[in-house]
């Protein structure tokens, strides 16, 4: 069976170090906690908008600590990451890779020359500078007479947090953030001797401008008042917004026909249905999200684009069928009972590639 524990020690090096205040053990714990969980949303892939809200249940049910009682002299304890629920969504072991990667976010913190790899460890922008800080939370800062270690063992405390890291990592978060993303708005302005448009990015009420490709100049005049997308390269501020389009890559029209779906397929399992599934498409500027939804089956899906939004949907029916339709009347509420009923009559034909050939 393999380790997962994580090893926490809280050194108090005041003179009164007999004791350590609860405020101080409570902020350093619930942060550790926080930060397990945004590292889950990475380790799991999720795809992360302007902000981050409530936590997914798949998410903290996969990396939640629990206290192990252990005798100690000063306060040490052994925080062990929950099993995997063979249940949930979410594939392969989300906590232990939570686990590990913590610990090597702590360890590049406390070593100046590996702050660029923290880029490698989490990719996404949003999630690394909330993770950071998360962790900024709960580290001493200077003037402070404690510090906290971790590792996979007491014998092996690997990183630690001092006022040091907490400098470290409020030097990475003022300097700008660069991420590849999509930005969606109206298409307010173009300056055609320029080739630059301006569209308004209704989450932070700003205009934003962006120079386009010469060849798309007919749709752009087309598309004027309309709302477009842009992907590029987007400089973000100090609240993680955007702040301005460096560079464009691509600039496309949103597509609000409602989509008719014929079969869904994800990891393998390809589900054909006796008539097409019609869902209703949105986007919700505020948000910047693609919605898909079917009232009928109440599927609810979103993505920065249409097209992941699609992926979303397709994996949502291949876990319904899985969870409701694989699952015995017995073990089912009578809402999921009716809607397995549904689903039953809809889905025609399943097919399971299981990697084979012949």
């Amino acid at each position: 069976m393999e380790n997962r524990q994580l090893f926490i020690r809280i050194c108090d090096n005041s003179e009164d170090n007999d004791s350590i205040p609860l405020m101080l053990l409570s902020n350093v714990l619930k942060g550790i906690q926080q930060t397990f969980y945004y590292i889950g949303l990475s380790e799991a892939r999720y795809e992360v908008k302007s902000k981050i809200g409530r936590i997914p249940t798949e998410i903290r049910r996969s990396c939640a600590l629990r206290k192990r009682l252990v005798q100690s002299g000063s306060f040490e304890m052994i925080a062990e990451v929950v099993e995997p629920d063979g249940q949930l969504r979410i594939h392969g072991d989300v906590g232990l890779q939570a686990r590990d990667s913590f610990l090597r976010i702590i360890g590049l913190l406390s070593d100046d020359s590996g702050v660029e790899s923290l880029k490698d460890v989490i990719v996404d922008s949003i999630l690394r500078r909330t993770i950071l800080r998360s962790v900024q939370s709960y580290c001493p800062k200077m003037g402070d007479h404690w510090s906290v270690g971790f590792g996979p063992s007491f014998q092996q405390i690997t990183a630690a947090l001092n006022p040091y890291v907490s400098d470290n990592i409020q030097n990475i978060l003022i300097e700008p953030e660069m991420e590849h993303r999509h930005i969606a708005g109206e298409l307010i302005r173009v300056h055609l001797d320029e080739n630059k448009l301006s569209l308004y990015y209704k989450p932070t009420g700003r205009v934003l401008d962006c120079l386009y490709d010469p060849e798309l100049e007919n749709f752009i005049i087309d598309n004027l008042r309309g709302l477009i997308q842009v992907r590029g390269k987007i400089q973000l501020n100090d609240r993680d917004e955007p702040d301005r389009i460096v560079e464009s890559y691509a600039v496309t029209e949103i597509n609000l026909e409602p989509l008719k779906l014929f079969q869904a397929s994800a990891k393998g399992t390809t589900i054909k249905f006796t008539h097409p599934l019609k869902f209703e498409f949105t986007f919700d500027e505020e948000e910047q999200e693609a919605c898909l939804w079917n009232e009928n089956l109440n599927i609810y899906a979103v993505g920065s684009t249409r097209e992941k939004a699609i992926l979303e949907i397709e994996e949502d029916i291949i876990w319904l069928w899985k969870e409701y339709v694989n699952t015995p009347n017995n073990e089912l509420t009578e809402d999921a009972c009716e809607l397995k009923l549904k689903l039953e009559e809809i889905f025609e034909e399943v097919s399971i590639d299981n990697g084979c050939s012949g």
